[in-house]
This record gives C-alpha cells, structure tokens and sequence, in this order.
C-alpha cells in the first residue's frame, strides 16, 4: 500500500534488563498504573533478589515483603506466606538437556494481596489501568543463561493452603528468562493477563506432588538424591527404566513410559492468559508448533490401575492467545518430541 508505515515485530530487546518493560514498571509514566519489579539471585534480601513499587514514589519494599508487613509495620491478615522466594535446582528441565532449574518463585496472588494493603496503609488504591510487573534473575542484558544451572521464574502458590488462583487486578509480567507456570492461574475470577518471556512452560497442578524420591527409595540407587526434595521433575527416564528392568523384580513389567506415568503424571490444569513468549525453530522435520507453544514437562495421560493402555490424558485448559514474536535465546534447546524422556502431551482444551 502507498505510503503505508512499516509494519515491524515487536523486539525481544523490551524485555531485556534495563529496556522497556523494566522502566515501564519501575516508572509507568501514570499515577493509574502499578509497576513492581522483582530482580536479582542469592534470595530475598538487600543486594539479592530486590523489589521496588512505582507508586507514590519508586520505593525499594524488599523489606516488607521479606515479612509481609505494610509501612506502618501491621502485618496483612491472611496473608499467604512467602510472597517471593528463590528455589536453588527446583527441578530439571529435559528440553533444556537436563539442566537444574533456579527459580524466583512468585505467589500473584500473595503479591497483590500484600500491595493492595501497603497503598491502603497509605490512604491509596491501585491505579486503576492495572499491574506491570517486570521480573528477572539476569545481572545485566548481555545475560545468555547458557551455562550452570538454568536461571528462570516460576510462578505458583507458595502457600498451597491459602494461595488461590485469583489476582485482583488485570495483570502484565514481563522477564527475558524462562517463565513457568505451576498449578492452576487466573482461573478464579478472571482478570485480564499478558505474560511476556523468553520461553513459556506450564507445569500441571500435581507437579510438586511428584514422587520421585519415593521412586528412589524403592529402586535403592544413589541417583536418587540427585532428584529435588521439594518434588517436581528428574530427567532421563530410560535411566528408571534401566534400574527398575535391572534391579528390582517388583517393578520388572514396568516400561519407560509406565514409570513416567505413576511417578511425573500430569494432572488437569487450567491457565487463563495471552502468552507473548519465543520458540524455536531448528528441526528441519516438526518442531515447535502451536501444539507444544506451551512447553510440557510431565506425562499427562492418566494410567489408572497397573494396567496399559493408559485411559486419556489428563485436560489442560487454557484460555487466552499465543503471540509468538521472538525466538527463544535463553531457553533454546529444541523440541523433545512426545513419548521421549521429557514428557507426553495432555488433551488441549484451549480457546
């Protein structure tokens, strides 16, 4: 068309450390919108993992937050606890070849619990035009994550007994890390939501659940304590196969898929957001399509009784859209193909 503007993709640049949606979030440019930033490694703290609100005025809350008090000292009622943590090896990601995952681990919902209270200890509400959050574990923008272990941000209830899946505001996150979702999100009262990452991934409601050192007790091998204590996933599962078909008579008719299935089983999952995330595009064959936008890490078909086939897989329902603008430079291994070691997909309820 004639003299039409250039239609150009937005850069994964905004989102690196110090470009964009960091000052967007540290100065929205209007009193209506909240901005909240979450960044740093080592643990919550001075000088660590460090957290700053834009309103009144740019002020460091890291403090607050660590004890989940408002300015005048009052603790929140209620209040699931730890808003924000770090999780050194949370768990490995086999599409990333097994690397350990560290995580800031974010509860939403805690989070804005404890803001909405710090600005009403100050005779405020929330802006009005929502929350922009910027988070990220990268100590500059040159940061490419490619070695030791797998610096990303995890969204979950921390609290699990208090923690919902409701925010209580239309809501923007924005990291150049991976970003993965744990348990159900957004699906309490929906708000509107753009999540913006490197890499996008979802992990199932059971995921902290997973028994993998129950598995290593009954296999008896020292691997086991390589698996993390707080749950989630180990890689390799060809390996349990191996011992199981090796080692353990109780466990001889067991295949590789069958252990993935009792022991990193997916369990029915809803995530109501826009993902503005990367991909990858390597494979010559197949590779990251929409299909596998989200990134899986569990089995997610459902076994029932010692017994195979499997019945159907569990249901993840997403409710949203899927913009992909960038490839993924962080978490850039490619696609793991199903019925692999990494995972097998659930049925996809998304619209």
């Amino acid at each position: 068309m004639v003299n039409e503007p250039q239609f150009v993709t937005p850069s994964r640049d905004l989102i690196k450390r110090g470009e964009f949606y960091e000052k967007r979030a540290t100065s929205p440019g209007k009193n209506t919108i909240d901005g909240i930033t979450i960044t740093g490694t080592g643990g919550l703290g001075s000088g660590k993992i460090e957290v700053t609100v834009s309103r009144p005025t740019l002020t460091n809350v890291t403090n607050l937050i660590k004890t989940g008090r408002t300015t005048s000292g009052n603790s929140v009622s209620g209040l699931p606890f730890p808003i924000i943590r770090e999780t050194e090896h949370a768990f490995s990601d086999c599409r990333e070849q097994g690397r350990r995952v560290d995580t800031t681990d974010i509860d939403l919902n805690a989070l804005q619990r404890w803001y909405v209270a710090y600005l009403s200890d100050l005779g405020l509400n929330l802006g009005g035009d929502g929350i922009m959050i910027y988070t990220s574990r990268s100590p500059d923008s040159n940061f490419s994550n490619q070695s030791g272990n797998l610096q990303s941000i995890r969204l979950v209830g921390n609290d699990k007994y208090r923690s919902v899946p409701e925010l209580l505001d239309e809501t923007t996150l924005a990291t150049d890390n991976p970003l993965y979702v744990q348990g159900d999100f957004n699906s309490v009262n929906t708000k509107g939501v753009a999540l913006i990452s490197d890499a996008f991934n979802i992990l199932s409601n059971d995921f902290a659940n997973h028994i993998a050192r129950k598995l290593a007790q009954y296999v008896g091998q020292p691997e086991g304590s390589l698996l993390p204590l707080t749950g989630g996933k180990a890689c390799g599962i060809s390996f349990w196969q191996r011992i199981i078909r090796e080692g353990v008579t109780r466990w001889q008719h067991w295949t590789k898929t069958i252990v993935l299935a009792y022991f990193f089983r997916g369990a029915e999952t809803t995530v109501n957001a826009s993902i503005f995330t990367g991909n990858v595009h390597q494979r010559t064959t197949d590779g990251d399509g929409v299909h596998v936008y989200p990134r899986f890490h569990e089995f997610w078909w459902d076994p029932g009784p010692p017994s195979w086939p499997p019945r159907k897989a569990s249901k993840l329902h997403i409710l949203g859209s899927f913009v992909n603008l960038w490839s993924s430079v962080q978490a850039k291994s490619e696609w793991c193909p199903a019925g692999g070691d990494c995972y097998s997909a659930p049925t996809r309820n998304w619209g």
